[in-house]
């Protein structure tokens, strides 16, 4: 058998045993575990305010995004950082902190956020695409991999159905 070790901020390890006897007395067995170094990812962004208070960014206008890590790795403490645009018209200013963020765990940047705005010849739909760089209290640092902003109203719609349900039989088609 391989007994397979898995716990947050550390290496993966596996064991190997052999079960002799099911009656004899429990043995334990200590196992170290290599510690992971610090890796923050990107997990999550939420606009947090902007200036026309629909909850979605436009062609034009500014806002704060709150951007959230994932520690994969060892404890990070004093997590600070930039967003970097990295598409065309985006633009960002200022820097923002996170918490601390141990072994596992996910953290939202603390107020103020980034500041974020998109050109006003920004396209209808364009997603801007940002990076945060951060670096630890550790002397550690590392960017995250590019995700998006949306601009302009959600697509999506939702309508009322008035008939339904309506059953479909097998090969035919419901007016």
């Amino acid at each position: 058998y391989e007994l397979r070790i898995e716990a947050a901020g550390y290496e993966t390890r596996e064991v190997p045993f052999t079960v002799i006897d099911t009656e004899a007395d429990a043995v334990r067995v200590d196992v170290q575990l290599t510690p992971l170094p610090t890796t923050l990812a990107y997990a999550a962004h939420r606009l947090d305010s902007e200036t026309s208070g629909n909850g979605w960014l436009e062609a034009g206008e500014a806002g704060q995004l709150a951007v959230s890590l994932e520690n994969r790795g060892g404890e990070a403490t004093g997590v600070t950082g930039n967003l970097r645009a990295v598409s065309p018209y985006a633009e960002t200013t200022g820097s923002a902190n996170w918490p601390d963020l141990g072994a596992g765990a996910s953290g939202e940047t603390l107020p103020p956020h980034f500041s974020i705005s998109a050109s006003a010849a920004t396209p209808a739909g364009h997603k801007l695409v940002y990076v945060a760089d951060w670096s630890t209290a550790e002397g550690l640092s590392g960017t995250t991999s590019p995700f998006l902003v949306s601009v302009g109203a959600p697509n999506s719609a939702q309508h009322a159905a008035t008939d339904a349900p309506k059953s479909i039989e097998d090969n035919e088609s419901v007016d």
